[in-house]
């Protein structure tokens, strides 16, 4: 028989941080176990790690999807000039 027989419910938390003065949204599984961060490509968001969120994995490991600034649920940035390089998402995840 196929199903998550065994997997206990996972509850998510839906968050917010405040990080270098945008509001950045996040799904948290919680728990007391190294954490794993997960971080979406550009045009998507942290709805697609919800799977990973569902998974066997929050048995042992803490789980956090993020939405990076200007995507998903998290604040966009005014300043478009040196917004969305890679310089500055490294930033956001270094103050995360």
């Amino acid at each position: 028989m196929k199903g998550n027989m065994g997997i206990k419910k996972t509850i998510i938390s839906k968050k917010t941080a405040s990080i270098n003065g945008l509001a950045v949204s996040y799904l948290d599984t919680g728990g007391n176990g190294l954490s794993i961060l997960f971080v979406h490509g550009n045009s998507a968001s942290k709805r697609i790690f919800e799977k990973q969120l569902k998974s066997s994995l929050v048995e042992k490991y803490r789980l956090i999807a993020l939405d990076l600034p200007g995507h998903g649920e998290s604040a966009w940035v005014d300043n478009t000039d040196k917004a969305y390089s890679m310089a500055f998402f490294t930033g956001i995840l270094a103050d995360f």
